[in-house]
């Protein structure tokens, strides 16, 4: 279909983005200006950071021993943010590894107000380097990132998640930035006895990529729900660089905490983790995008278990059928990898590895135990960076998923339903079933 012919075109996508863009300025603005007017005293710039504030406040007073006891937790986030005491009298657990909470040290240099509003920018900041990065990618590239940053903003998810002080700009990032990285399997002259300068500026430059995309994935193990998952798919696709990048950096978080935690950390903040998901899972189901919370709906409508078991039977079996997913994935990616080898005509190791990447990051909010509504912001980038805005089927469908997040944000307190566990399922068929209309393709330069 000709450009003037499309009901979407970049002219008016341009005009959407630039609507879209200045109703959210002049919203965070008025949060700003006037913050009585929202929820929290302290306007929409609050959210979930009293979680990562009070955590930078234990660390750097050298309660990292005690860093995930309820009532510390509970007494610094009441110090510093009084709302919460005068409320309902509760607060925003931290079950971050060790290892973010020095990272969150910098934020308690500043008061709760104004790091809670560096900590929004950066955020932002973040987020705008996604768009700039959308940018080299085939269905945005005649486009501004204005486009692109609108479209993100426009998803529930993705907005809550970066004016709400939660960090899921940082994993779209991530997840993007090591997309566009990772070479395409081994370079072009590997083998060739040719050693000419041309030949080592290749190599050099494959490296260079291989160890840059790792490195990204190592830095998003501050998710490690997110993050493992795609350190899998660099041992699938064997590029070692990348995996020994990436566990590079594990080892450096890994230490850091070691220092002031002990060698055996990640044990117990395993059983903590455990204890908190076992603790919260009842609370938090209904905004949930994972097996876990579609599981505990189901099974406390049906009364599949008795009431005193239900939860930890719930956290057994999703775990469990989390696991076999993963591995029914994996185990069809290597499948359909060995297949390309002795294929007639088979795609380019470059479509092969994008589809699979971006599979991945559609199906791990659904997959990964303890996923929140904000980290669905990981498959509506993937979606987005897959299919992205070349026709108007896609605009269309992208507009609509906004549209049912936002249903979603605005009822997953008025009803029981996981309303969100619905939507990371309407995602994964909306990517088989493009998936299967337009095939495998490389959106990347």
């Amino acid at each position: 279909m000709e450009e003037h012919q499309r009901l979407w075109s970049r002219a008016r996508l341009g005009r959407l983005s630039l609507t879209i863009l200045s109703a959210i300025v002049l919203t965070i603005g008025f949060a700003v200006l006037a913050p009585e007017l929202f929820s929290s005293p302290s306007g929409i710039f609050v959210g979930d950071f009293p979680a990562f504030y009070s955590a930078g406040v234990l660390a750097r007073q050298g309660e990292l021993s005690a860093l995930y006891s309820p009532l510390l937790q509970q007494q610094v986030q009441y110090e510093f943010f009084p709302h919460l005491a005068h409320g309902e009298g509760g607060f925003y657990p931290f079950a971050y590894p060790p290892y973010v909470a020095l990272l969150c040290i910098p934020l308690s240099w500043a008061s709760p107000s104004t790091a809670a509003f560096l900590f929004t920018v950066l955020q932002m900041g973040v987020l705008w380097g996604t768009a700039v990065l959308f940018t080299r990618l085939l269905p945005f590239r005649a486009l501004s990132f204005a486009v692109p940053l609108a479209l993100l903003l426009l998803f529930a998810p993705i907005f809550v998640g970066v004016t709400g002080g939660q960090n899921v700009a940082v994993s779209c990032f991530l997840f993007l930035f090591a997309l566009l990285a990772l070479p395409e399997g081994l370079p072009a002259s590997r083998g060739a006895a040719s050693t000419n300068l041309r030949t080592e500026r290749l190599r050099s430059k494959w490296l260079f990529r291989q160890v840059l995309g790792g490195l990204a994935v190592g830095l998003w193990l501050f998710k490690p729900q997110l993050a493992l998952p795609f350190l899998v798919l660099l041992l699938l696709f064997r590029l070692w660089y990348s995996l020994l990048a990436a566990c590079g950096v594990g080892a450096l978080y890994y230490l850091s905490a070691a220092l002031l935690y002990g060698v055996r950390w990640p044990a117990a903040w395993f059983d903590i983790a455990a204890h908190y998901s076992e603790a919260h899972l009842p609370g938090s189901a209904h905004q949930m995008t994972s097996l876990l919370g579609g599981g505990y709906f189901f099974a406390r409508e049906f009364h599949l278990f008795p009431e005193e078991v239900l939860v930890q039977r719930v956290l057994w079996l999703s775990g469990f059928f989390s696991l076999l997913g993963f591995c029914l994935l994996y185990g069809l990616f290597a499948r359909s990898l060995a297949r390309q080898r002795f294929a007639e005509n088979p795609l380019s190791e470059r479509s092969f590895f994008t589809g699979t990447w971006c599979c991945v990051g559609v199906v791990a909010p659904l997959l990964s135990l303890h996923t929140v509504f904000y980290d669905l912001g990981l498959a509506g980038v993937a979606f987005l960076a897959f299919f992205g805005v070349g026709d108007d089927r896609s605009v269309a469908q992208w507009l609509a998923l906004c549209v049912l997040s936002w249903v979603a944000l605005f009822s997953r307190s008025a009803v029981s339903f996981p309303c969100f566990f619905l939507l990371s399922l309407i995602f994964l068929a909306l990517y088989l079933w493009n998936l299967k209309l337009k095939g495998l393709r490389d959106p990347s330069v």
